[in-house]
């Protein structure tokens, strides 16, 4: 008897605006879980999960009433967390020449739904114990939802890396000399970064200096490279796998596994595979993008917590608040919170800081005992174009339009060309540090992954820094693919040979 009475109990009390307030941060991070990392989400639910307890204890305190109280602050939690979303949508979609997207509108608005659902809800006479349990239920159905969601993810992602597994080759290729030690290799790759030529061509920008730098350090610069793909994702996942896409495909299908699901390869390459076999250990940076960001490295190098302080917000938590009716304190500037909305205003300074810490931390790295295979994706010189070519921060106009591209055409060509100048400016003392202390001389491939637009998005910049009597099988018009073809040949006693460009 007293049993089945606590279950009832249980049952009536109102847990749903805890359980709602964790849904809209939590399905916001499931619906971009192919951009970032999980964890990246974890402050933004808490707070959101603060944000719902702190109210739902305040309204308590005032109405004297647990189930008034959730029913009041679910109804606000509820407009609170889908302003954004409104707002964004009503300036998309305008009815005629009227848009209702203003705050000036649109809090009038909200502000009329909230008085009239106060007045309902804060209503003597309404009983709340019917609807709380199913309340409760219907807010735990919302939250299995982003958590099936992202569950299924990370169960398709082991699905994956356990796949690669069978594509795994066994043999071992490369064969070092005995006698000698095994270098360090690097492979920088600097996105965006088109090639000389280009440079000059489409951009009227003179790159010659740094190309003469990097010869005169003993890089072999490759002045007719191309990529073998206008992507990211394809680009480095043909260099790395030291074949085409096509080929890649053919290997997965003859192995029972998805043809068309190549791009976990670029992490579980066999690049690595084959220098981890004869000893090497995998060095990464994190990227910012979860695709790119080798995670099981033996060293993976991020900010870390003691970086990424409250002020300093990541891009999915600007993107976040952004959602929320905290956006009108973001679209107002008001002064009262210039200070601690700055952050939100400009929600580049999480990819300033680890383009930064990459930067910093990559000439350390060959301090570190033992051969090293290091993979360094800069976002430099890709937007958001945030540098200028002195490493400060450029006007807005240079990064504020749509996914941080140029607000207009006549921006484009000063803001990319300034960062080629930061990068530029960072890499040939970061190169010269890292072939000056390596204890053994490096092999380094500096390169870019696709060009920028139009004629120009497969000429990138290609260079190498290989060991005396290496360089005999680089040629000028390389491309990714056989990048590695060439380093092994000309190191690892391989014999793979070239494919056709």
């Amino acid at each position: 008897m007293n049993r089945v009475f606590f279950g009832s109990k249980l049952k009536q009390i109102p847990v749903y605006p805890l359980i709602f307030s964790i849904y809209p941060g939590l399905a916001l991070a499931a619906y971009n879980l192919s951009e970032i990392e999980a964890r990246i989400a974890l402050r933004a639910i808490l707070v959101s999960f603060l944000i719902g307890g702190i109210a739902f204890l305040a309204t308590r305190v005032w109405l004297k009433d647990w189930m008034r109280a959730a029913s009041v602050t679910t109804f606000f939690l509820v407009l609170f967390f889908s302003y954004g979303h409104i707002y964004q949508f009503l300036e998309q979609n305008p009815v005629g020449n009227f848009s209702l997207g203003r705050h000036r509108i649109l809090i009038i608005l909200f502000a009329f739904v909230f008085i009239i659902g106060m007045l309902l809800l804060t209503r003597k006479r309404i009983n709340f114990v019917p609807a709380t349990q199913a309340l409760n239920l219907a807010c735990l159905v919302l939250l299995i939802m982003p958590l099936a969601q992202t569950a299924t993810f990370y169960f398709r992602r082991l699905e994956e890396n356990n796949n690669i597994d069978q594509t795994s080759i066994t043999q071992t290729m490369l064969t070092p000399d005995e006698h000698t030690s095994l270098p360090d290799i690097y492979l920088i790759v600097l996105d965006t970064y088109v090639r000389g030529d280009a440079l000059l061509n489409d951009f009227n920008f003179d790159n010659t200096y740094f190309l003469d730098s990097l010869r005169e350090m003993g890089f072999y610069v490759a002045d007719c490279a191309r990529s073998n793909y206008p992507h990211t994702q394809n680009a480095l996942t043909a260099m790395l796998n030291m074949a085409y896409i096509p080929e890649i495909s053919s290997r997965l299908g003859a192995l029972g596994l998805d043809p068309t699901n190549v791009q976990p390869l670029l992490k579980q390459n066999l690049v690595r595979e084959q220098l981890e076999a004869i000893g090497y250990k995998t060095v990464a940076f994190e990227t910012g993008y979860s695709w790119s960001s080798i995670t099981d490295a033996d060293i993976y190098l991020h900010i870390g917590s003691e970086a990424m302080q409250l002020q300093n917000l990541t891009p999915f938590e600007a993107m976040f608040i952004k959602t929320t009716a905290l956006l009108i304190l973001v679209d107002t500037q008001n002064l009262a919170h210039a200070s601690t909305m700055t952050e939100v205003i400009f929600p580049y300074s999480d990819h300033i800081n680890r383009q930064q810490f990459i930067l910093d931390q990559l000439p350390k790295i060959a301090a570190l005992p033992g051969a090293n295979f290091v993979f360094v994706h800069i976002l430099i010189p890709h937007i958001p174009y945030v540098f200028d070519k002195d490493g400060n921060l450029p006007p807005s106009d240079y990064y504020n339009g749509h996914n941080g591209i140029p607000t207009s055409g006549e921006y484009l060509v000063p803001a990319y060309t300034g960062q080629i100048q930061y990068i530029n400016s960072r890499m040939i003392p970061i190169l010269q540090e890292i072939v000056d202390t390596s204890p053994n001389p490096p092999i380094i491939i500096l390169t870019g992954d696709h060009g920028l637009q139009g004629s120009n998005i497969h000429q990138i910049l290609n260079a190498y820094y290989l060991p005396a009597d290496s360089t005999e099988h680089l040629y000028s018009n390389i491309s990714l693919v056989n990048s590695f073809r060439v380093v092994f040949d000309g190191y690892f006693n391989t014999h793979l040979g070239v494919l056709t460009d």
